[in-house]
């Protein structure tokens, strides 16, 4: 009889677990948001660094200068209207 043999299962996970955790996998290459609680006008704490060229960054400039704001809050903007619109998302 070999004496490392596991006589019992390795996760204490009862059915209703695995089924939520299988569903979970399921859903990770889909990337819906809809099942989750966002909120648009939550106060933004994540960022990701985008690479412009010269040309870009003067868009950005002029337009940010244009709307009297910054080049962090006007590209947020415009990245979220943009996004929003691509995946035909509206908000009342």
């Amino acid at each position: 009889m070999n004496k490392f043999r596991v006589n019992k299962p390795l996760s204490d996970f009862n059915n209703e677990q695995n089924i939520k955790i299988q569903n979970f996998v399921d859903g990770a290459d889909e990337h819906k948001i809809e099942g989750k609680n966002l909120n648009p006008k939550a106060k933004p704490n994540k960022s990701f660094t985008v690479p412009l060229n010269e040309y870009e960054l003067s868009l950005l400039q002029q337009l940010s200068q244009n709307l009297d704001r910054s080049q962090r809050y006007t590209s947020r903007k415009l990245l979220v209207k943009a996004l929003e619109n691509e995946l035909n998302i509206k908000h009342t």
